[in-house]
């Protein structure tokens, strides 16, 4: 019987079919085990939580409150806590669904452009390193938006393709600049200067890329109208001050962490001291997970690549796509020039980064056909393909077996506040964590207002009480000015706020790190001198002298209202005996 015939596909086509499939659910593996046992931080996660919940209770970002991250991402999000709550739970699903969907597409499209066994070997290490970064769920639906405007400009290469693929690539390209204004910026602008050069290097070919003029409109304007739409609802009758704290770039409000050379050196220092394990096998399989590496590896082959067609001037179907994808890839990654953080680059590069090391091994394979002569072309492929897919079959294995330790040996401890509904690693974080949010449930009303700073907003979300002002995130990097402090002082009169909790990062500000300022001393000066004459500490809770970071050494000092000092004595007791249960648990 003809399986054709019956509809079903031909073997050649199963590959294709099977690939992203069991990619994906091999993903959808890894990723669980990560989300139901992970290390989160007070402010990135609390800062993309409390956003969504603003949005939900009909709050319009950059009008609202300033946040610097689009509110595409916010958007996208927004469903998965109406369904299943405002909880981190439900706020790391929508990471989980977001990225399988990205990781199926990419698959999908890695099968199309090459071979079903080299589509794996470039899928892998994207799903390996990915993982190591699967908290910032405001930037899943941004990995989308990028892999399907890859899927588009691939399909607009074909001679007999419609406006379609234009209109959608325009589409997706506008959805990137709302999830964050300078990455897709730079990808669109990377996008359409690969789209010109290819028109330039095959204009006098007899399979030319010479798209009409009503496809280039069409997409131009499915992208214009979407911008024009976005800054309507977004951006237009925004307060100022707003829009500077939002758009990265926009006056000192920028992602500059660190210097050139200093960040550039980052990559390269870790490559000799191979993450502290000095030269061990353990620290040799990290390299091969790690994104940076990763990165780095594809644009190298993706230049290698657009060198040999430009050297050759034959310019095949892979060195085409390469063409169009190798610079919004190197682009999308300019953060990191600045910060050196390697969540630039898996954030922004790795799906471009897997097309272009696919699009190489596939070049490389093809050349090793070309040993006809010799009778070897065969046996050495078979041993390149062979290893190559050992490999990553063992390190699949051996991330499965480091996620199922830490799953299930070393266990976490669950953040019981009603936001919360999760688990994480490390148990004085989270005995932290969960004493601050259990006083604050325990000693304010549900609509009562609070105020964490410098960068806390986790405690708004967990506790489901709102900041008193619009300013989750009140650091020196965010431009802080006295305008600000004087908005935060009125809504803390305005409001009555009895509970203020401070963070021991607003302490510590090490050269690595001077972006986060010392409240009261960098900026803040008259938000400080308030609290100090209107509140009192009731205690202190964690390592509060260590120095701190996002996940590391958190501690809290807890300010109660002057107007209730006969509370005061009660309350110290209360801190107290709630962080000693905590600790016991």
């Amino acid at each position: 019987m003809n399986a054709a015939a019956d509809g079903a596909p031909s073997p050649a086509k199963l590959p294709r079919l099977l690939v992203p499939v069991l990619v994906t659910l091999f993903a959808a593996v890894l990723y669980y085990q990560d989300v139901a046992a992970n290390t989160i931080a007070t402010g990135d996660h609390g800062r993309g939580l409390y956003a969504a919940w603003n949005v939900i209770r009909g709050e319009i970002p950059y009008r609202n409150f300033p946040f610097r991250y689009g509110p595409v991402g916010l958007y996208a999000v927004a469903p998965f806590l109406l369904v299943f709550g405002v909880t981190l739970k439900a706020a790391f699903l929508s990471w989980y669904v977001y990225t399988l969907i990205g990781t199926f597409r990419l698959a999908q499209l890695l099968v199309r452009i090459t071979k079903w066994h080299i589509a794996l070997l470039g899928i892998l290490p994207f799903v390996l390193a990915y993982r190591n970064h699967m908290h910032s769920f405001i930037t899943a639906p941004a990995m989308v938006c990028m892999v399907e405007a890859f899927i588009a400009a691939v399909q607009l290469m074909r001679t007999d393709a419609k406006r379609g693929p234009w209109l959608r690539l325009g589409l997706w390209c506008a959805l990137l600049v709302g999830c964050k204004s300078n990455i897709g910026i730079a990808f669109t602008a990377g996008m359409a200067a690969g789209l010109f050069l290819l028109h330039l290097v095959t204009r006098n070919s007899s399979d030319s890329f010479i798209p009409s003029r009503k496809k280039t409109v069409t997409g131009s304007a499915a992208f214009g109208c979407v911008i024009v739409l976005y800054l309507l609802v977004f951006v237009v009758g925004a307060p100022g001050d707003f829009l500077v704290k939002s758009f990265p770039y926009s006056s000192d409000m920028r992602p500059v962490w660190g210097t050139f050379t200093g960040s550039m050196a980052v990559p390269f220092s870790r490559f000799f001291i191979m993450e502290g394990y000095r030269y061990t096998f353990a620290a040799f399989v990290a390299l091969w997970r790690d994104s940076m590496y990763i990165w780095c590896i594809s644009i190298v082959c993706g230049f290698a690549l657009l060198l040999l067609a430009a050297r050759r001037r034959r310019w095949l179907h892979e060195h085409r796509i390469a063409l169009i994808f190798f610079l919004p890839t190197i682009l999308a990654v300019h953060e990191f020039l600045f910060s050196g953080s390697e969540y630039a680059v898996t954030y922004w590069g790795l799906a471009g980064g897997s097309i272009l090391f696919c699009l190489a091994v596939s070049a490389a394979f093809q050349k090793l056909a070309a040993i006809n002569a010799t009778g070897r072309k065969q046996i050495i492929t078979n041993i390149i393909i062979g290893a190559l897919s050992a490999w990553f079959a063992f390190l699949v294995i051996w991330t499965n077996v480091e996620n199922a330790y830490r799953f299930r040996v070393q266990k976490g401890k669950p953040i019981k506040a009603p936001g919360g509904q999760i688990s994480v690693y490390d148990p004085a974080w989270a005995d932290v964590v969960n004493s601050g949010a259990r006083f604050i449930l325990e000693n304010t009303k549900p609509d009562e207002k609070i105020l964490a700073l410098a960068y806390d907003p986790l405690y708004c979300a967990l506790t489901h009480r709102r900041q008193a002002g619009p300013f989750a995130q009140y650091q020196l990097l965010c431009k802080i000015t006295p305008e600000n402090d004087k908005t935060v002082i009125e809504a803390l009169k305005q409001n009555r706020v009895r509970c203020i909790i401070i963070s021991n990062i607003v302490l510590h500000a090490p050269k690595h790190a001077w972006w986060k300022g010392i409240l009261g001393e960098t900026h803040g000066k008259l938000l400080w001198n308030h609290i100090r004459e209107n509140y009192s500490s009731l205690g202190r809770i964690g390592p509060w002298d260590a120095p701190a970071f996002w996940i590391k050494n958190h501690a809290i000092e807890i300010y109660w209202t002057n107007a209730e000092t006969e509370r005061h004595s009660y309350l110290k007791n209360k801190l107290s005996e709630i962080h000693a249960e905590e600790k016991k648990k």
